[in-house]
């Protein structure tokens, strides 16, 4: 639909708001309203079917797995983690539910460039070790989120692409994606799932709609406004770093919310 069907001045769009976003080095914007495609502007060279790495949105389609399986009642917040990581049941690791790992209060030991660039995550994170007690602390920290993958895969019995295809992916339309993969050939559970911008544009759709799609729902509602909105459980949490306490009071689950509006224009 043109944008001036709906009352959004094009001057507008091609004009202040292309170069803002060409000032922040933009390469892809796509604009949808009430489900169609309206606007849509790339730069340096990239189009329609470029494929980009969306870094941390990778987690939201992890979250998306659990969510699913959350559905089938496979799996349920409040299961230990050890349930279904058993290298996790003889320390204190044991006392990790899946919603520690849904909103990042595991209480797992931080250090990114360490668990980040080891050639075999699913290994590192099953003997990555515990700092605090779970629940007690907020901190971004992406073996936490790896640990939601290798769940996902390990109670479907599948790579989480494999899982996700038929079920999401392939009712949104989405096609040409892949997951970045370490040496070990193993998905990284914290980043880079590759889409192209139409594409994330509909999984954000999907978010909006409260997981359902044309008709259908795809994800449960209830798991979808939870993930969504700030956890509650954390309003007692400290977050480690204390730089990052603003975060932690917008955290959902693998996705910050804007619940206070502390994000201007968001």
């Amino acid at each position: 639909r043109a944008p001036s069907a709906l009352d959004l001045d094009p001057r507008v769009l091609d004009g202040s708001l292309s170069r803002l976003l060409e000032e922040e080095k933009t390469r892809a914007a796509v604009l949808i309203v009430g489900g169609h495609l309206v606007w849509e502007k790339y730069w340096d060279g990239y189009g329609p079917t470029s494929r980009f790495d969306t870094q941390s949105i990778g987690k939201g389609f992890t979250a998306a797995a659990i969510g699913l399986l959350m559905a089938d009642g496979a799996l349920s917040p409040s299961d230990p983690a050890c349930r279904f990581l058993p290298e996790w049941a003889d320390d204190e690791r044991r006392a990790i539910t899946l919603r520690h790992l849904l909103n990042m209060s595991s209480g797992l030991h931080l250090d990114h460039p360490r668990f980040t660039h080891d050639p075999d995550p699913t290994a590192a994170l099953l003997r990555w070790p515990l700092d605090h007690p779970p629940g007690a602390v907020w901190c971004y920290e992406q073996a936490t989120a790896h640990a939601l993958l290798v769940i996902a895969q390990r109670v479907s019995g599948q790579p989480i692409l494999d899982f996700l295809r038929p079920r999401l992916l392939a009712p949104l339309g989405i096609h040409d994606v892949s997951w970045l993969r370490r040496a070990s050939g193993e998905a990284t559970g914290w980043r880079s799932i590759f889409l192209n911008a139409r594409d994330l544009a509909r999984f954000g759709e999907l978010l909006l709609r409260k997981g359902r799609w044309q008709g259908e729902a795809l994800l449960p509602e209830g798991f979808i406004a939870q993930a969504t909105t700030a956890d509650p459980r954390l309003a007692t949490a400290r977050a480690d770093p204390p730089i990052n306490d603003l975060r932690r009071r917008n955290y959902g689950w693998m996705m910050f919310a804007n619940d206070n509006g502390i994000w201007e224009g968001v």
